[in-house]
């Protein structure tokens, strides 16, 4: 006896088959939305399940999985799980070596080692592949003004803003980078209206804590390193300079937490505030 199947029960069988495949497609396609968080919607731990099912699945095209890889190593970014992050970047760079976003990203975390040179490089990448990179030319900037060239500095961080004129966090960025080179009163007005674009931000509270605090401006500094820290108590760079300022101010007690705090957080806080010229006085 030979059993056939009905037109209906095989068109049953084909309607299944395409549903399961569509679900498999709309499952695929909320974990990549989660995966890039574009608009920040999703939890870190969110994002990060969705990156890594991605890239353990195997089923992803070579330029979609350099973007896994570079979103999830922006999660380790942000967790300052440098190691995992520059893994998770070359991967994607070797996906992908045409990807200007991992060669950005693959920047901060090149700083984050304090090199530099290759720092430079991976963000002059990145600007190569995307001439309009605001982002990179405002990361290149930054670390073209730790290397102490004006010029060069000056330049990628003005570029950031003719690019983006409206982004108040390219005005951070020129202010702080203003500082680092010494020019503080030049840095302030930039974090001044930086601060009126993004009020809530604590970047430009701690850029122009700083430039404060280098332009010798104590009680200043403190000021707005606490205002930064109200925002994000956990902002170590803020937590680090307070602490230096509290010390300067004899407060040695309130120096100590601020100064463990920031070094729980970063543990290589020390050498990225020396880089900036903000030191710790003997006995910290």
């Amino acid at each position: 006896m030979v059993c056939r199947l009905s037109h209906i029960g095989l068109g049953l069988m084909v309607v299944a088959f395409l549903s399961g495949h569509q679900a498999m497609a709309d499952t695929r396609q909320g974990e990549q939305a989660q995966c890039d968080n574009l608009q920040k919607q999703y939890d870190l731990e969110t994002q990060m399940r969705a990156c890594d099912h991605l890239i353990s699945q195997g089923n992803e095209t070579p330029p979609n999985l350099a973007i896994d890889y570079n979103d999830r190593a922006i999660i380790y970014i942000h967790r300052k799980d440098y190691v995992h992050a520059g893994q998770d970047l070359d991967a994607s760079i070797k996906l992908d070596p045409d990807y200007p976003y991992a060669y950005n990203s693959r920047g901060v975390v090149d700083r984050a080692f304090f090199d530099y040179d290759k720092a430079l490089d991976d963000l002059s990448n990145a600007i190569r592949l995307k001439p309009d990179y605001a982002n990179a030319y405002t990361r290149r900037g930054i670390i073209f003004a730790l290397k102490g060239d004006e010029e060069r500095a000056l330049a990628d961080l003005n570029r950031a803003i003719e690019l983006h004129p409206d982004n108040g966090n390219y005005y951070n960025n020129r202010c702080f980078g203003l500082a680092i080179l010494g020019q503080w009163q030049k840095a302030i007005p930039d974090c001044d209206r930086s601060i009126s674009m993004m009020p809530g931000n604590p970047d430009p509270f701690d850029s122009r804590g700083y430039a404060e605090q280098r332009a010798g401006n104590i009680d200043a500094a403190i000021s707005d390193y606490t205002t930064a820290l109200k925002i994000d108590p956990e902002y170590e760079t803020s937590l680090f300079g307070r602490g230096v300022a509290y010390a300067a101010r004899g407060k040695h007690e309130l120096a100590a937490a601020d100064i463990a705090a920031a070094r729980r957080i970063y543990p290589s806080i020390d050498r990225n505030m020396a880089d900036k010229k903000i030191l710790l006085p003997a006995g910290f």
